[in-house]
């Protein structure tokens, strides 16, 4: 009875595997990116903060004006960074404008915690007669009913949008890929 089981939680667990996900994650319809990591217990939370911090100083080229809170003996560290993205139509390549975002990261010995969230566009298609702001980024999902803001014209289709949604996941996930292998190195790597 054991193997059989075994079996089909193995086919369950390889199926959701093989599901990717290629927009931002939602909870309770707002776009979110959450969790809770563990890395090498043996790290202070002390040496996790002084990574994230340098971290976020060297990813963003300017860190000062982004990081809106920091403190080590807290080992918390908010930033509130922002993604810039190209934008094509008919063929002609736009600015997306920037997705401005806030990033709360917590530090304990040996784990950290991170969410990402208020994903909210500005200066799409900078350069062209329809500039605008899109707003929050649910307003792109398929679902969304937030459209205020975006002129006639302008506000991307639902091919546009799903493709502006991948983008923005494509990015959040390189950068929690870097921050994740910067608080994963080994405790020789600091000295």
């Amino acid at each position: 009875m054991r193997i059989p089981l075994l079996i089909f939680m193995l086919l369950i667990t390889l199926g959701l595997a093989a599901q990717t996900v290629n927009v931002p994650p939602r909870k309770n319809n707002i776009a979110v990116y959450e969790g809770i990591m563990k890395v090498d217990s043996t790290i202070k939370k002390e040496v996790l903060f002084d990574r994230a911090n340098i971290f976020v100083k060297s990813w963003f080229n300017s860190a000062i004006p982004i990081i809106q809170f920091a403190s080590k003996d807290s080992g918390q560290l908010i930033i509130t960074p922002a993604i810039t993205f190209q934008f094509s139509r008919l063929g002609i390549n736009y600015s997306g404008g920037l997705w401005h975002y806030l990033a709360t990261f917590d530090f304990k010995d040996g784990k950290y915690r991170y969410k990402l969230e208020n994903f909210n566009n500005t200066g799409f298609m900078n350069g062209s007669r329809y500039a605008t702001n899109l707003g929050p980024v649910e307003c792109l999902y398929e679902d969304g009913t937030c459209w205020t803001g975006i002129n006639i014209g302008s506000r991307p289709t639902p091919k546009e949008c799903k493709a502006i949604l991948t983008s923005l996941h494509k990015e959040v996930v390189k950068l929690m890929a870097a921050f994740d292998a910067e608080m994963r190195k080994p405790l020789q790597d600091d000295w």
